[in-house]
């Protein structure tokens, strides 16, 4: 009897850590694309609503039909960043590719989120975003120019970007790793995402216009994973 009492003790302990995992990232927008046959693009924004640094640990996309009945699950969906640590109030970008039974506009999605509280820090750099479109056959970028205000020289950035159309939904992201060079203190650095001609097809065909370019660029403060 005392051991049982302990067991559930020691559950009850935990209970509230397993909450906070489920409930902390939240997915407070996303869109599906299909610009080809069995093919498409599902692109999602993920914000923490709890009040504790939370690490993205892994992902399942469910494709749902109209009765709720899971139709296809894709596995490990990650977020579009470097760093998969989200400071409270923050968010990161979701992308992942559909196919086969997938890749159908009229099904649900459901994204499941395993997280878990992190102790790792990570910061924000403030960037200036833009978007230029050149022509549908490529050149067509986001431009993310931000500047190291930390004082050391910092590699392993976390660099993504989205795009938003009119209603302010989001209808692209991508990213990129500055991991190789470094970022000087006090230096400004453009980065540059590319948008694939075939999706701006896909927007040109279904009357999607491209209003507002988000970046979010993230470093390590504290990373028991990075070696300085």
């Amino acid at each position: 009897m005392k051991k049982f009492l302990a067991l559930l003790l020691i559950i009850l302990l935990f209970l509230p850590n397993l909450a906070f995992a489920e409930d902390a990232l939240q997915v407070v927008d996303s869109n599906i694309f299909i610009v080809g046959k069995n093919y498409g693009l599902y692109f999602a924004k993920v914000e923490n609503k709890s009040d504790k640094p939370v690490l993205y640990e892994d992902g399942v996309l469910d494709m749902l039909d109209e009765k709720g009945n899971i139709v296809s699950s894709d596995k490990y969906i990650m977020p579009r960043q470097y760093h998969g640590i989200i400071n409270p109030g923050e968010y990161a970008y979701i992308k992942t590719t559909l196919s086969g039974d997938s890749a159908n506009v009229n099904l649900k999605t459901q994204l499941n989120i395993k997280s878990r509280e992190s102790k790792n820090e990570y910061a924000v750099f403030e960037s200036e975003t833009t978007f230029k479109y050149a022509s549908p056959y490529g050149n067509n970028y986001i431009y993310a120019t931000f500047t190291n205000t930390s004082d050391k020289t910092l590699y392993g950035i976390g660099c993504s970007a989205a795009l938003y159309d009119a209603d302010g939904k989001i209808i692209f992201c991508d990213d990129k790793w500055i991991l190789e060079i470094g970022v000087h203190p006090n230096t400004s650095t453009t980065v540059r995402f590319d948008i694939h001609s075939s999706l701006l097809d896909y927007f040109k065909e279904n009357n999607i216009v491209p209003v507002k370019a988000d970046a979010v660029i993230r470093y390590a403060i504290k990373d028991d994973n990075i070696i300085y």
